[in-house]
């Protein structure tokens, strides 16, 4: 992916689909833990958790269009999914 372009953008330019645009489809008055939780995670984290969990990319594709070893897309999968779960673990306590 080239510098100074969006991920958003650059998706749509390389695979000629639209990736949603989440946060349009929640209420702004309410936003979901999850979309917080993602922002709060590292960019490249976040990266890879949109390409394999949200948009369906798989390891090799990801790893593509990151620029990145395919093991470091593993790698940086099984840490934000972890941060998430933390993140949204304690969001959860925090609202009982």
């Amino acid at each position: 992916m080239p510098n100074g372009v969006s991920l958003r953008r650059w998706l749509r330019s390389s695979t000629g689909r639209t990736p949603p645009r989440f946060a349009a489809t929640w209420s702004i008055s309410a936003p979901r833990p999850s979309s917080c939780a993602l922002r709060a995670l590292p960019e490249r984290q976040r990266q890879v958790v949109i390409l394999r969990k949200i948009l369906d990319f798989s390891v090799a594709r990801t790893a593509d269009i990151l620029d990145m070893p395919p093991g470091s897309v593993k790698s940086d999968l099984h840490r934000g999914l972890t941060a998430l779960r933390t993140l949204l673990g304690t969001r959860e306590e925090a609202n009982e």
